[in-house]
């Protein structure tokens, strides 16, 4: 079953993703982006954000939106874009590249690299996460279920959290009652509030993507 989770202010990202920026300075339906490198702060305050998404109850829910399922790893390579609409910053996010390992579903290969637009950013000493997603990392085995923008540029998650699982982790996500830094939560999978959903979607992905 699918619910509509209706929190918060920052509707905007899949849109903007879809929206047709495809490189720096690019202007395309008013929509205009600033590439610049991601800083690592370890002593970053972190910022929960949330956002109107889809909840999913199975993970055959979350695979129905998904144009590509793969398991890749993360190259280390990622930047970090503003987007300007009407010379104003609207939202900011990180294209991360994944090396695929295994296709699961959709028409990419082993070893292709792909962008993948993951939905957190470092600005101001702060890390902002929209709804608890925590960035990939190269130690991270990961099972992806994506969609592909309307750019053909990249690939954004599913659901948000719900759409990204790192098999090398064993333990399961749950509550964190005080996050101040970044270094608090850089090697949590998942810091958010749906810790119960994302950890039963994460067993049925564990159970089917092997």
């Amino acid at each position: 079953m699918r619910l509509i989770k209706s929190l918060s202010i920052l509707t905007m990202l899949s849109t903007i993703l879809l929206s047709g920026c495809n490189s720096v300075g690019e202007s395309t339906n008013g929509v205009s982006v600033k590439e610049e490198t991601v800083l690592v702060n370890d002593n970053a305050s972190v910022v929960k954000s949330m956002a109107d998404f889809d909840l999913y109850d199975d993970i055959t829910e979350v695979e129905e939106y998904a144009d590509l399922i793969i398991k890749g790893k993360y190259t280390g390579e990622r930047d970090q874009k503003d987007f300007f609409k009407g010379g104003h910053l609207v939202q900011t996010t990180i294209e991360s590249e994944i090396e695929i390992k295994k296709v699961y579903k959709g028409d990419k290969n082993k070893k292709d690299i792909i962008t993948v637009f993951e939905p957190a950013y470092f600005k101001n000493d702060q890390f902002v996460s929209i709804e608890g997603y925590n960035l990939v990392n190269e130690k991270g085995n990961y099972v992806l279920l994506l969609r592909e923008s309307s750019t053909s540029h990249g690939y954004v998650i599913v659901g948000m959290f719900q759409g990204k699982y790192d098999l090398s982790k064993q333990e399961e996500a749950k509550k964190q009652n005080k996050v101040e830094k970044y270094e608090d939560i850089k090697d949590l999978e998942y810091f958010g509030d749906e810790y119960g959903r994302f950890n039963k979607l994460k067993k049925d992905v564990k159970e089917k993507y092997k």
